[in-house]
């Protein structure tokens, strides 16, 4: 079973360090797998859930950077 969470990832753009918050998904055996094409904002369809996602977002801080351009083809695009 495939799971996921928001980490943040950095990436080069014309010269320019980026950092953005993507969905990651994983392995079973943990490993990160698929990322998200573009960056991604907090979204609900409370006030609640945006505030759930917000604060999921806000643990992403607290993992280590993930570079974009370890991750293989294809990237998921939403």
């Amino acid at each position: 079973m495939m799971t996921w969470n928001y980490r943040v990832i950095h990436q080069v753009i014309n010269e320019d360090d980026i950092f953005d918050v993507h969905e990651v998904f994983y392995s079973e055996e943990g490993r990160p797998e698929l990322v998200t094409e573009n960056s991604v904002g907090p979204m609900g369809e409370t006030r609640e859930e945006l505030w759930g996602d917000l604060m999921m977002m806000m643990e992403a801080f607290a993992k280590p950077v993930l570079e974009y351009d370890s991750f293989e083809e294809p990237r998921i695009s939403q």
